[in-house]
């Protein structure tokens, strides 16, 4: 069976960049790619990709948070995320768990 992929619909896309706008929401995206068990490809990336789109459509990205992401997504893309995850499985073993939350 093939895949097709078809365009989010606009609704969503503005649903979206409000949603992910919110530092709160924003959190809990990125912890729960980084917690998923089954860690499915590109999902670490993709969350990020989604919040750094949400943050610049609302004009609330700053030049360094841009370059800070182009730099990680380069890495993501290269190795999916498998060091992270990693990370995350061993705080695991040892009892720890990562929180995201705001710093604001």
């Amino acid at each position: 069976m093939q895949t097709v992929k078809t365009a989010p619909t606009k609704d969503y896309q503005d649903y979206l960049a409000i949603a992910l706008n919110d530092p709160q929401r924003a959190a809990g995206n990125i912890e729960m790619a980084l917690q998923e068990k089954e860690r499915l490809s590109g999902m670490l990336q993709l969350t990020l990709e989604d919040i750094v789109n949400a943050r610049k459509k609302a004009n609330n990205l700053s030049e360094s948070a841009q370059l800070a992401y182009e730099k990680l997504a380069a890495i993501l893309a290269q190795t999916d995320g498998q060091e992270i995850y990693n990370f995350v499985d061993l705080l695991e073993q040892l009892g720890l768990k990562i929180n995201i939350m705001p710093s604001i």
